[in-house]
């Protein structure tokens, strides 16, 4: 089945770089711009009080950015890179170096919790690559669009949608994702395990990121087609097609993804990992 790369969700290009030349300057501190905000969010730059985000606000190295369980916010940094976060999510930049005549430089940021999509700009176009700190693990992303999904240390999942490669440090153990397509699920305190992202996984990452409730159509009924899973419907009938359950529920909760909907029995294989 073919994935599609997901589109941008927010307004892009000539429009986002303007906001980024009529700032007025803020020094060597200014790293971005938010680019789009869905309220309610808000953040606290270093020393400073918490303020409500508002949309062409400068972003400033090292502010704590927090959304509330309807917000949605979308960080432009100066080399193009782009940080959407979904509700109930907290991102902080912890460095950005960037000499735009050469295009290189260092990105680094903190994501404690929550919904993230990460489209890379020029500084992860090469090495060492834009590092991401979650509770689940260190990622590295070269090149690219990565999907992130964090409950805490031992509950996350993180998406290599396309680009040089998706790596993850956890526990001592590094990981590595150079196929697109291809997934960390992170189910317990064990090591990473990688498994194939389907275009339903992909659906549902973006459900979160932008905050739409999407809704499960209900556990299959024998003799009947299978139910649409995050809004893509499989062929076939239950259970005279089993291969479908590996393509579109393989490790499938909704739980986790979507803002605490109340998990429904799904077919999974024995092995498949599981997040509860």
């Amino acid at each position: 089945m073919k994935i599609l790369a997901p589109s941008a969700a927010w307004p892009c290009g000539a429009l986002l770089l303007s906001l980024l030349a009529f700032q007025p300057s803020l020094g060597a501190d200014r790293v971005g711009v938010a680019a789009a905000v869905k309220p309610e969010a808000s953040s606290r730059p270093p020393g400073g009080e918490t303020t409500t985000l508002r949309i062409g606000k400068s972003v400033l190295y090292n502010e704590r950015i927090d959304t509330s369980g309807s917000g949605v916010v979308q960080v432009l940094l100066l080399d193009g890179s782009t940080f959407t976060v979904g509700p109930g999510s907290s991102l902080v930049i912890d460095k950005f170096v960037y000499n735009p005549s050469t295009g290189t430089g260092s990105l680094a940021a903190s994501f404690s919790k929550g919904a993230l999509r990460f489209v890379g700009g020029k500084l992860s176009k090469s090495e060492p690559g834009v590092k991401i700190k979650t509770p689940a693990g260190a990622l590295t992303v070269r090149g690219g669009i990565a999907l992130a999904k964090v409950n805490g240390p031992n509950q996350a999942r993180f998406v290599f949608v396309f680009g040089k490669y998706l790596s993850i440090l956890r526990h001592g153990q590094l990981s590595k994702l150079v196929a697109a397509n291809q997934m960390f699920v992170v189910s317990g305190s064990g090591p990473a395990i990688v498994t194939n992202a389907t275009q339903a996984d992909i659906n549902a990452f973006l459900a979160a990121v932008s905050g739409q409730k999407t809704k499960f159509a209900g556990p299959p009924v024998k003799g009947k087609a299978w139910p649409k899973y995050y809004g893509v419907q499989p062929t076939g009938i239950y259970p005279d097609q089993p291969f479908v359950k590996e393509q579109f529920y393989n490790g499938a909760t909704t739980q986790i993804l979507l803002n605490g909907l109340t998990q429904v029995p799904v077919p999974k294989p024995p092995q498949s990992p599981d997040i509860r």
